[in-house]
Protein backbone atom coordinates (compact mmCIF):
# COMPACT_ATOMS: atom_id res chain seq x y z
CA UNK A 1 0.00 0.00 0.00
CA UNK A 2 1.53 3.28 -1.09
CA UNK A 3 0.41 6.36 0.80
CA UNK A 4 1.50 9.98 0.83
CA UNK A 5 2.46 9.52 4.48
CA UNK A 6 4.89 6.73 3.57
CA UNK A 7 6.57 8.80 0.84
CA UNK A 8 6.86 11.78 3.18
CA UNK A 9 8.27 9.58 5.95
CA UNK A 10 11.04 8.25 3.69
CA UNK A 11 11.82 11.79 2.50
CA UNK A 12 12.00 13.07 6.10
CA UNK A 13 14.47 10.34 6.97
CA UNK A 14 16.89 11.87 4.46
CA UNK A 15 16.87 15.46 5.77
CA UNK A 16 20.45 16.36 6.63
CA UNK A 17 22.05 14.13 4.01
CA UNK A 18 24.92 15.98 2.29
CA UNK A 19 26.53 15.27 -1.07
CA UNK A 20 30.20 14.56 -1.60
CA UNK A 21 32.49 16.30 -4.07
CA UNK A 22 31.15 16.81 -7.61
CA UNK A 23 27.52 15.86 -6.83
CA UNK A 24 28.52 12.47 -5.45
CA UNK A 25 25.38 11.01 -3.82
CA UNK A 26 23.81 7.68 -2.98
CA UNK A 27 20.82 8.79 -5.07
CA UNK A 28 22.96 9.27 -8.19
CA UNK A 29 24.69 5.93 -7.59
CA UNK A 30 21.34 4.20 -7.17
CA UNK A 31 20.02 5.83 -10.35
CA UNK A 32 23.15 4.98 -12.33
CA UNK A 33 23.90 8.62 -13.13
CA UNK A 34 26.13 9.84 -10.30
CA UNK A 35 27.93 13.21 -10.26
CA UNK A 36 25.00 15.02 -11.89
CA UNK A 37 22.33 17.38 -10.55
CA UNK A 38 20.24 15.07 -8.42
CA UNK A 39 16.98 16.64 -7.20
CA UNK A 40 14.86 14.38 -9.44
CA UNK A 41 17.00 11.35 -8.64
CA UNK A 42 16.34 12.04 -4.95
CA UNK A 43 12.56 12.08 -5.56
CA UNK A 44 12.87 8.88 -7.62
CA UNK A 45 14.92 7.18 -4.87
CA UNK A 46 12.36 8.17 -2.22
CA UNK A 47 9.58 6.76 -4.40
CA UNK A 48 11.45 3.47 -4.81
CA UNK A 49 12.10 3.15 -1.07
CA UNK A 50 8.44 3.87 -0.31
CA UNK A 51 7.14 1.38 -2.90
CA UNK A 52 5.80 4.19 -5.07
CA UNK A 53 7.77 3.64 -8.28
CA UNK A 54 4.61 2.87 -10.25
CA UNK A 55 2.97 6.16 -9.26
CA UNK A 56 5.98 8.50 -9.21
CA UNK A 57 8.19 8.41 -12.31
CA UNK A 58 11.84 7.47 -12.16
CA UNK A 59 13.48 10.51 -13.69
CA UNK A 60 16.64 12.61 -13.63
CA UNK A 61 15.40 15.37 -15.96
CA UNK A 62 12.79 17.48 -14.19
CA UNK A 63 10.75 18.47 -17.29
CA UNK A 64 10.33 14.77 -18.08
CA UNK A 65 8.90 14.09 -14.62
CA UNK A 66 6.45 16.96 -14.92
CA UNK A 67 5.41 15.75 -18.38
CA UNK A 68 4.80 12.25 -17.01
CA UNK A 69 2.18 13.64 -14.62
CA UNK A 70 0.70 15.92 -17.30
CA UNK A 71 0.33 13.01 -19.74
CA UNK A 72 -1.70 11.11 -17.14
CA UNK A 73 -3.97 13.99 -16.18
CA UNK A 74 -2.35 14.20 -12.74
CA UNK A 75 -1.03 17.77 -13.02
CA UNK A 76 -2.51 20.28 -10.57
CA UNK A 77 -2.20 23.93 -9.60
CA UNK A 78 -3.11 23.55 -5.92
CA UNK A 79 -0.98 21.45 -3.56
CA UNK A 80 -1.59 18.52 -1.26
CA UNK A 81 0.82 16.76 1.06
CA UNK A 82 2.62 14.04 -0.91
CA UNK A 83 2.47 15.92 -4.23
CA UNK A 84 5.61 16.21 -6.33
CA UNK A 85 6.25 19.92 -6.85
CA UNK A 86 8.08 21.27 -9.90
CA UNK A 87 9.84 24.65 -9.98
CA UNK A 88 11.10 27.18 -12.48
CA UNK A 89 12.88 29.81 -10.39
CA UNK A 90 12.81 33.31 -11.86
CA UNK A 91 16.17 34.82 -12.73
CA UNK A 92 18.18 31.60 -12.43
CA UNK A 93 19.17 31.58 -16.10
CA UNK A 94 17.18 28.41 -16.86
CA UNK A 95 13.87 29.15 -18.54
CA UNK A 96 12.15 25.82 -17.85
CA UNK A 97 11.24 23.50 -15.01
CA UNK A 98 14.59 22.93 -13.33
CA UNK A 99 13.96 21.67 -9.78
CA UNK A 100 11.66 19.25 -7.98
CA UNK A 101 10.74 18.32 -4.42
CA UNK A 102 8.10 16.60 -2.31
CA UNK A 103 5.30 18.56 -0.60
CA UNK A 104 5.39 17.77 3.11
CA UNK A 105 2.62 20.17 4.15
CA UNK A 106 0.51 23.08 2.91
CA UNK A 107 0.35 26.16 5.12
CA UNK A 108 -2.62 28.49 5.64
CA UNK A 109 -0.85 31.36 3.84
CA UNK A 110 -0.59 29.25 0.66
CA UNK A 111 3.09 28.46 1.03
CA UNK A 112 4.25 24.86 1.03
CA UNK A 113 6.75 23.00 3.17
CA UNK A 114 8.89 20.76 0.98
CA UNK A 115 11.63 18.20 1.25
CA UNK A 116 14.12 18.63 -1.56
CA UNK A 117 17.39 17.12 -2.68
CA UNK A 118 20.21 19.14 -4.25
CA UNK A 119 19.29 22.38 -2.50
CA UNK A 120 20.77 24.39 0.38
CA UNK A 121 19.85 26.83 3.13
CA UNK A 122 19.36 29.59 0.53
CA UNK A 123 17.02 27.38 -1.53
CA UNK A 124 19.22 27.04 -4.60
CA UNK A 125 18.39 24.42 -7.23
CA UNK A 126 22.10 23.48 -7.18
CA UNK A 127 22.75 22.85 -3.51
CA UNK A 128 24.59 20.50 -1.23
CA UNK A 129 22.05 18.24 0.41
CA UNK A 130 18.53 17.28 1.42
CA UNK A 131 16.74 20.16 3.09
CA UNK A 132 13.29 21.10 4.34
CA UNK A 133 12.22 24.36 2.66
CA UNK A 134 9.28 26.75 2.74
CA UNK A 135 8.35 27.76 -0.81
CA UNK A 136 5.86 30.17 -2.32
CA UNK A 137 7.47 31.28 -5.59
CA UNK A 138 8.77 29.60 -8.71
CA UNK A 139 6.17 26.84 -8.47
CA UNK A 140 5.07 25.62 -11.92
CA UNK A 141 2.71 22.90 -10.74
CA UNK A 142 2.16 19.69 -8.84
CA UNK A 143 2.23 16.08 -9.92
CA UNK A 144 -0.30 14.14 -7.87
CA UNK A 145 0.57 10.46 -7.48
CA UNK A 146 -2.34 8.03 -7.31
CA UNK A 147 -1.76 7.03 -3.71
CA UNK A 148 -3.62 4.12 -2.16
CA UNK A 149 -6.25 5.48 0.13
CA UNK A 150 -7.30 3.55 3.19
CA UNK A 151 -11.07 3.74 3.36
CA UNK A 152 -12.98 3.46 6.61
CA UNK A 153 -15.28 0.48 7.01
CA UNK A 154 -18.86 0.88 5.81
CA UNK A 155 -20.02 0.42 9.42
CA UNK A 156 -17.84 3.33 10.58
CA UNK A 157 -19.16 5.48 7.75
CA UNK A 158 -22.74 4.44 8.56
CA UNK A 159 -22.25 5.66 12.13
CA UNK A 160 -20.93 8.95 10.75
CA UNK A 161 -24.02 9.17 8.49
CA UNK A 162 -26.28 8.68 11.52
CA UNK A 163 -24.38 11.47 13.29
CA UNK A 164 -25.08 13.75 10.33
CA UNK A 165 -21.48 14.10 9.14
CA UNK A 166 -22.25 13.27 5.50
CA UNK A 167 -25.23 15.52 4.81
CA UNK A 168 -28.66 14.38 3.69
CA UNK A 169 -30.47 12.96 0.66
CA UNK A 170 -28.84 13.28 -2.75
CA UNK A 171 -26.06 15.43 -1.27
CA UNK A 172 -25.07 12.55 1.03
CA UNK A 173 -25.12 10.03 -1.84
CA UNK A 174 -22.93 12.31 -3.96
CA UNK A 175 -20.48 12.98 -1.13
CA UNK A 176 -20.15 9.28 -0.27
CA UNK A 177 -19.67 8.34 -3.93
CA UNK A 178 -16.99 11.02 -4.47
CA UNK A 179 -15.18 9.75 -1.37
CA UNK A 180 -15.11 6.20 -2.79
CA UNK A 181 -17.93 4.60 -0.78
CA UNK A 182 -20.90 2.55 -1.99
CA UNK A 183 -23.77 4.73 -0.79
CA UNK A 184 -26.34 1.94 -1.09
CA UNK A 185 -24.24 -0.45 1.02
CA UNK A 186 -23.72 2.23 3.66
CA UNK A 187 -27.47 2.97 3.70
CA UNK A 188 -28.28 -0.71 4.35
CA UNK A 189 -26.04 -0.61 7.44
CA UNK A 190 -27.62 2.67 8.52
CA UNK A 191 -31.07 1.06 8.27
CA UNK A 192 -29.95 -1.90 10.43
CA UNK A 193 -28.35 0.34 13.03
CA UNK A 194 -31.36 2.63 13.46
CA UNK A 195 -34.06 -0.10 13.42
Amino acid sequence: MTTAAKVISVARSQIGYREGANNNTKYGKWYGLNNQPWCAMFVSWVAAQAGASKIIPKHAYTPAGAQWFKDRGQWHSSPRAGDIVYFDFPGDGVNRISHVGIVEAVQKDGSIITIEGNTNSAGSREGNGVWRKVRKTGIKGYGRPKYTRVLKSNTTIAKEVIAGKWGYGADRVNRLTRAGYNAAAVQKIVNKLVS
